[in-house]
């Protein structure tokens, strides 16, 4: 999953430019392999005869340019794709201004037991305060997937918190789920995506229960 975001997002950085210019050296080398010139089908025209190796010699020089030239500018607009912070910035300040929200939803998560956040009509009104932060993380799930937050930048400034009420509120988002299948469906994408970061760079764990009420205790802020 990880992998595929990645290439596709170098894909989508290829310069046109330097894509185009691999045509005419294409066709270049390929009449290079004959002589070049006309016919002399009437009389005073003049068959012009190219040498075969020095017209191979420009292919091959003008053909790795053009390469070298296309995958630089690749590159680099893969590095800036990939660590673009506009629609991670704007989400992780959306995210901070969320302390009400986030307060609500973790007092909730502490509250209810794993079998009262799976009775969603029982329970809906309490259980409805989780709803604005798991939007959000959905949100960024559906960005990452498109393409506008990079994975490396949804692990960087999100990672700790979906982990946290990913997992504190994963049995709340299943039984929501057997009832409307596509509602936050980016979440799971998203916590698999910036897993993959996370654990190639550190080995990370699940938390542990008592991890996970810490983790809540923490989000509750004081009014």
């Amino acid at each position: 999953m990880l992998w595929w975001l990645k290439i596709r997002r170098f894909i989508s950085a290829g310069s046109s430019v330097a894509l185009v210019l691999l045509i005419p050296v294409a066709a270049l080398a390929i009449s290079m392999l004959g002589k070049i010139g006309a016919t002399p089908n009437h009389p005073g025209s003049v068959l012009i005869e190219v040498p075969e190796g020095w017209m191979i010699t420009v292919a091959v020089i003008g053909g790795g340019l053009a390469l070298v030239v296309g995958l630089v500018e690749m590159f680099m607009r893969y590095r800036v794709a990939t660590y673009d912070p506009t629609w991670a910035l704007k989400y992780s300040d959306m995210f901070i201004e969320m302390t009400r929200d986030r307060s609500r939803a973790a007092t909730v998560l502490l509250e209810c037991s794993s079998d009262k956040l799976a009775k969603i009509e029982e329970f809906r009104v309490q259980l409805g305060d989780i709803d604005d932060v798991l939007d959000l993380f959905d949100d960024i799930g559906l960005y990452v997937r498109g393409g506008q937050i990079s994975p490396e930048l949804a692990a960087h400034y999100f990672y700790h918190w979906i982990r946290g009420y990913y997992q504190a509120s994963n049995r709340y988002i299943k039984a929501w789920q057997q009832k409307e299948k596509q509602r936050w469906c980016n979440i799971e994408f998203l916590w698999k995506v910036v897993l993959q970061v996370e654990e190639g760079l550190w080995g990370t764990d699940d938390l542990s229960p008592k991890e996970l009420e810490a983790f809540l205790t923490e989000e509750v802020f004081e009014d």
